[in-house]
């Protein structure tokens, strides 16, 4: 997350010349539909390189058309934060760099999404056709065209899912959503809404958003809510919790983890990988019944 945090203070370190990313920049998104989980496989693989000297990291920035300048200053920012961090007495540990599969399953990225998703709200979009969106309450916009999850020309995409959280909007001769990550309906109902109501079939969040869910997943999912945020406010107050966290909050946690995981609402990010082809659109009511027993507990 110091990665991510770090590299949105700077313009994205891809040398496209204001056109559409090419593939050997949408690569760096895996499976994922995410700019934000770009920027990280970038640096991820950046910083391997560049132990081997300035002229192996000229090479391979050279090779992927990468901004060197713009990745060495999303370095010295990530340091700083870090700093920040442990002054204010976040151990040590839980800031210690992390690889990431960005092409298969890999829990601790579903849950990066997850906070993404709790950072980004109330960004949040939908995706209609081709570049269109919908974002708060409806309202038009387009994907921007520096997105990995802009479609090439009028060819349109079809998405493991059709919500989308962005890191902001930028206003030229059109509404664009820039810095754009996939997300699940249950991320959405955890960490993206204030307001979830339901009219017997049909649940609603922020009385724009309408998923057919079970009532007893999204009833599940709901209360853990509470928990999360108070978990959130005793770590802010005391960071050294995170070491000595009690068994309750342990299983919140382990159950957090699962709603994490795109399985979880019956999406499958490596069926096929067709990003750039047609592929079925996510229908939310096919939600795969997760089991609560646990939640419950917590």
């Amino acid at each position: 997350m110091c990665t991510i945090s770090a590299a949105s203070c700077f313009p994205e370190p891809f040398i496209n010349d204001g056109k559409r990313l090419g593939f050997v920049h949408r690569n760096f998104a895996g499976t994922r539909f995410s700019d934000h989980v770009a920027l990280l496989s970038v640096f991820q693989a950046w910083d391997e390189v560049r132990i081997n000297g300035e002229e192996a990291e000229n090479r391979f920035c050279e090779h992927k058309r990468l901004n060197m300048s713009t990745l060495r200053m999303t370095w010295e920012a990530k340091v700083q934060l870090k700093d920040i961090l442990v002054n204010s007495g976040f151990p040590e540990e839980c800031l210690m760099t992390q690889m990431f599969n960005t092409v298969g399953p890999d829990n601790n990225l579903d849950v990066v999404v997850s906070l993404l998703t709790y950072g980004s709200y109330p960004n949040v979009c939908y995706h209609k056709e081709k570049r269109k969106i919908l974002t708060t309450e409806g309202r038009n916009a387009l994907i921007h065209k520096s997105s990995v999850n802009c479609p090439f020309s009028s060819h349109d995409i079809k998405y493991p899912s059709p919500f989308f959280v962005f890191g902001e909007k930028i206003r030229t001769r059109a509404i664009s959503a820039k810095g754009m990550t996939l997300v699940s309906p249950l991320q959405l109902l955890l960490f993206a809404c204030k307001k979830i109501s339901s009219n017997g079939e049909i649940m609603e969040l922020d009385d724009w958003i309408k998923l057919k869910i079970p009532h007893e997943v999204a009833g599940g999912i709901a209360v853990l809510r509470a928990g999360l945020e108070a978990l959130v406010v005793e770590v802010t107050k005391d960071p050294e919790y995170i070491n000595q966290m009690d068994q309750s909050n342990e299983r919140l946690l382990n159950v957090i983890r699962q709603v994490s995981k795109p399985s979880a609402a019956g999406i499958n990010l490596m069926a096929g990988n067709q990003r750039y082809h047609r592929g079925r659109r996510f229908d939310s009511h096919k939600l795969t019944r997760i089991t609560l027993k646990t939640a419950v507990r917590v």
